[in-house]
C-alpha cells in the first residue's frame, strides 16, 4: 500500500517495485511524487466543455462550465479511479479548477497549435465568460464511465449558476485545506488523492465510498500516477519528469 510517511516522504506500492524488478525501495519527496500528475487529456476536455455547453443550450458560462467539470473529475476518480480529463487541479479563490481545461475554454495561445486547433472545432469563447458549443459532441472521444460521470454532474449540479458552483465548491475538502492561504496565493495545487475525502454533512460527496474501497483507489490512483509519470508528457509537450521536478 502507497503511504505518505511523517516525515514528508512518499513511499511507492510494493507491486510497482516488484514489477520494475527494483531491489531497492524509491522514496519520493513530498510534492515531487506527493502531488500526483497525469497526462492531461485534451480530447476529453474539449469534449466535456462542449457537452455542458450543449447541454445549457449552447452557451455557458465558464465558470460554471469548469465547475461542472470538476464535479464530473471528482466522481469518476472516486468510482473508477480515474479523471474524466486527467487535468491537474488548483485551489483558487472561486474553488477548485482544472487548470488546462482552463486554457483550453479561454483558447490560451501557449497551448499547443495541434490542442488549439482541435477543441475550436467545437467550442469557441464568445468572450472571457461565455463558452459556445459549434458543433455536436465527439462520444466516441469518451467512454461510457465517461459520459456517466458528465451525466452526473449535470443532473445533480446543472441547475446551478456559477456563483451557486462555486459556493458548492467551497464545502469540499480539496479545496477548503488550502482556503486559508489563498488571501496570499493566487492558486495551489490540488493533491487529487483529497477528492477521495468527504465533505462534511449532508453534502454531495460525488459516489460513496467506504474505507475499504477508499484505500484501493487511493494506491490504484498513485500507481497509474507513477507508470504515467513514466511516460507521460504535459500537454505544453514538457516532459512527465520535468514536470514533477517543478512542482518539487
Amino acid at each position: 500500500m502507497s503511504k505518505v510517511t511523517n516525515e514528508g516522504y512518499f513511499i511507492l506500492p510494493e507491486s510497482i517495485l516488484k514489477s520494475t524488478n527494483w531491489e531497492f525501495l524509491i522514496i519520493c519527496v513530498k510534492g515531487f511524487m506527493g502531488r500526483l500528475h497525469f497526462k492531461f487529456d485534451w480530447q476529453k476536455a474539449t469534449q466535456a466543455l462542449a457537452y455542458f455547453a450543449d447541454k445549457e443550450g449552447g452557451r455557458i458560462n465558464k465558470m460554471k462550465s469548469l465547475k461542472l467539470i470538476y464535479f464530473a473529475d471528482r466522481y469518476h476518480l472516486r468510482k473508477y479511479g480515474r479523471l474524466v480529463t486527467n487535468d491537474n487541479y488548483l485551489a483558487m479563490q472561486h474553488g477548485p479548477v482544472p487548470s488546462t481545461t482552463k486554457d483550453i475554454a479561454e483558447a490560451n495561445d501557449y497551448l499547443d497549435e495541434f490542442i488549439l486547433e482541435y477543441s475550436r472545432d467545437y467550442i469557441e469563447p464568445v468572450n472571457n465568460l461565455v463558452l459556445e458549443a459549434v458543433n455536436e459532441i465527439d462520444e466516441t472521444v469518451l467512454s461510457e464511465s465517461d459520459l456517466e460521470a458528465l451525466e452526473f454532474a449535470w443532473n445533480i449540479f446543472g441547475h446551478l449558476n456559477q456563483y451557486e458552483l462555486r459556493d458548492q465548491t467551497h464545502l469540499y475538502p480539496e479545496w477548503l485545506k488550502h482556503a486559508s492561504d489563498l488571501d496570499s496565493a493566487s492558486c495551489l495545487p490540488i493533491d487529487i488523492l483529497d477528492f477521495l475525502q468527504d465533505p462534511d454533512g449532508e453534502i454531495e460527496k460525488c459516489f460513496e465510498l467506504d474505507e475499504n474501497t477508499r484505500l484501493i483507489r487511493s494506491e490504484q490512483i498513485t500507481e497509474l500516477a507513477f507508470i504515467d509519470s513514466l511516460w507521460g508528457q504535459d500537454a505544453r509537450g514538457t516532459d512527465a519528469s520535468i514536470y514533477h521536478q517543478k512542482l518539487w
